[in-house]
């Protein structure tokens, strides 16, 4: 039995939602609910190495957090530790992003944006944005080869020289990919001002709304109840 394909408006609804959960509550706690929730979209999709990834580096910048605390009487150490809770706060966004990106195909994440009937312009925003990310990635590694078969190593003891190395060459890179996405675009016809038809099965099911029903539930109980629990614990 193949396994359920959840709506990818779900996981957008909660990309939504998880920054006004986040708002409202400072607790750690809230934090790690919503950690937890987006962990289950990862587990549910089997990508536990990349869960672990997440895990990894949540665990490190909470280690952080603490002994910037822990410093008391240094105001560079509490905005220190301010920014690097604010970071942590970006956690459960980029897991539920990394599944977009990932783990859907962008024409099922547009084919079901357009079931909104959202404008056209933000459409195409989407579509460039959702397309560019990922080619960013393997033009970013394609550069880093580059440069280690020319000898260059970046380092962290010249960070004016490592963002020139990488900067420049991005710099050409993003006019030419902003010239082969436009055309990718065109060829799929994304100026037809008609609706477009899609091969993927982007309708709401049950299983769609008892999970957006369930999220929401606990979003709710984190905007309101969140710091609470931080006080309980």
């Amino acid at each position: 039995m193949a396994k359920y394909k959840i709506n990818p408006l779900v996981i957008l609804l909660l990309n939504i939602l998880f920054p006004f959960a986040l708002m409202f509550s400072s607790s750690i706690e809230a934090l790690m609910i919503c950690f937890g929730m987006a962990a289950f979209f990862l587990i549910y999709f089997g990508r536990y190495k990349r869960l672990l990834k997440f895990t990894l580096w949540l665990g490190i910048f909470y280690i952080v957090y603490l002994f910037l605390l822990n410093c008391s009487g240094n105001n560079t150490a509490m905005m220190a530790a301010m920014f690097v809770y604010v970071f942590m706060k970006c956690f459960p966004l980029m897991m539920l992003a990394s599944i977009l990106f990932y783990d859907y195909n962008t024409s099922e994440i547009l084919s079901a944006l357009q079931s909104l009937n959202l404008n056209r312009e933000v459409m195409l925003g989407i579509t460039v944005a959702l397309r560019y990310f990922p080619t960013f990635k393997k033009e970013f590694k394609i550069m880093k080869e580059c440069m280690k078969m020319r000898g260059i190593s970046p380092t962290i003891r010249h960070p004016l020289k490592t963002l020139e190395y990488f900067l420049v060459p991005q710099l050409f890179r993003c006019s030419l990919l902003s010239d082969e996405l436009t055309a990718a675009g065109l060829t799929k016809g994304i100026d037809n001002k008609g609706k477009r038809t899609s091969i993927f099965n982007v309708r709401f099911k049950r299983g769609d709304v008892l999970l957006s029903f369930l999220s929401l539930i606990c979003i709710i109980f984190v905007i309101v109840w969140g710091d609470s629990i931080g006080s309980v614990f």
